[in-house]
């Protein structure tokens, strides 16, 4: 690529296509006669009766049983058997909530992701707070720390929380400064002044909570389990377990309560209902159903989010909801076939199927090349054949949608 610096000969120049097939084209049509700017091999494959103008440097042999044994365009159709779950003879697999995210998101993103956990490259740069991920696993740290004398002497939270928030808050100081001394590292790489103000962050998110909890704007019932973690079998995959692990649940006459702390801001009811249908939130499906596995003569539990990224926090309970079995279905089916396709945004509005979007905050977008020429109509035709059941559920998964 470069600048042009005449505008007369701007209109000249166009970007050099990335995917191979298209970069071929290009250089083609620039000498269509006589493909002067292909590479050798290329040119082999489309006039091999020209092969005695190459030397004999050129593997004519090997390129020649490339090109009958294809047969075909090459067009892969994210067919990785090798990577199918559970793996023959292997028992005790899990798989856990977040990665049925991933898998439900896009297939592809989920073996990126969870099958053979590429990680992409980030610059190291001058750390100056706490990445969301560290944040979020410190306050539910903190928050677990400050509620487990509820459990142990089995009061409501909201009794912690008036103790925590008395005398201007200053029990919640020291304990917070107790508890994360030694600092974790996530903490201890910060220069000392910004480490201050992140601990300043982590209290004042955990007082703005206790504020809402004692107002009972927030739910804080007694608490029967903090940070429980269950394994549960995927219906239909023999030897898959699926993981997940609750944050907190509370009990009041008779009901239970299951809460899931988020660390970001509250998002659009509309929006977040979306996201549930769509399997892109599993904990209000899954939480209460692997809940109801063990406690099967108790009434289903209800299950609220806990944003906890603004003033104040807020609580957004989710009632409607698929069945868990009903969402698994096809993504067992997936995950037994090893049909790991890329679905992005651009093949699921092909489908019909609108405000999906899986390709937000994905790090694998340069991998599955989505926006290559052609890509999404590729992934069309493949996901009809291979991912129906899973595309049929999306379109069922709230209103709005329309059939293709």
């Amino acid at each position: 690529q470069r600048w042009p610096q005449d505008p007369d000969t701007e209109k000249l120049w166009s970007r050099i296509p990335r995917g191979p097939a298209q970069q071929a084209e290009f250089l083609l049509n620039l000498d269509p006669n006589r493909g002067a700017f292909l590479p050798p091999g290329l040119l082999l494959l489309i006039q091999p009766d020209r092969t005695s103008l190459f030397s004999g440097e050129t593997p004519y042999g090997y390129l020649f049983a490339a090109q009958e044994s294809r047969q075909r365009e090459l067009a892969w159709n994210g067919h990785i058997p090798a990577a199918s779950l559970p793996l023959l003879g292997k028992q005790g697999e899990r798989v856990g909530v977040t990665d049925l995210e991933n898998l439900a998101r896009c297939p592809y993103r989920f073996y990126a992701n969870c099958s053979v956990e590429w990680k992409p490259l980030i610059p190291l740069q001058f750390a100056h707070q706490l990445n969301s991920l560290d944040r979020g696993s410190l306050v539910h740290s903190l928050l677990e720390h400050l509620i487990q004398p509820a459990l142990n002497q089995k009061i409501p939270v909201r009794k912690i929380a008036k103790a925590m928030l008395s005398n201007e808050a200053k029990e919640l100081y020291q304990t917070t400064r107790n508890f994360f001394s030694p600092f974790p590292k996530a903490l201890e790489v910060l220069p000392s002044v910004f480490r201050q103000a992140e601990l300043a962050i982590l209290v004042e998110m955990v007082k703005n909570y206790f504020q809402e909890v004692v107002k009972e704007t927030c739910g804080g019932e007694v608490p029967i389990e903090l940070e429980l973690k269950r394994r549960v079998p995927f219906p239909g995959l023999e030897g898959l377990l699926i993981s997940g692990q609750i944050d907190r649940i509370d009990q009041r006459n008779g009901h239970f309560y299951i809460y899931d702390y988020k660390s970001g801001r509250a998002v659009n009811g509309k929006q977040l209902q979306r996201e549930v249908s769509l399997g892109y939130r599993m904990q209000p499906i899954l939480y209460p159903w692997i809940f109801r596995q063990e406690n099967s003569n108790q009434p289903e539990a209800a299950f609220s989010f806990i944003f906890l990224g603004a003033a104040p926090p807020q609580e957004e309970g989710v009632n409607d909801h698929p069945e868990a079995e009903e969402l698994l279905r096809p993504l067992a089916e997936i995950l037994s076939t090893g049909m790991y396709l890329p679905t992005p945004t651009e093949t699921l509005k092909l489908h019909g199927i609108e405000g999906a979007d899986p390709c937000q905050y994905c790090e694998y977008i340069s991998l599955c090349r989505r926006f290559d020429r052609s890509a999404s109509d590729r992934y069309f035709r493949f996901s009809q054949k291979q991912l129906s059941a899973r595309l049929e559920s999306m379109r069922d998964s709230g209103p709005g949608e329309q059939k293709r």
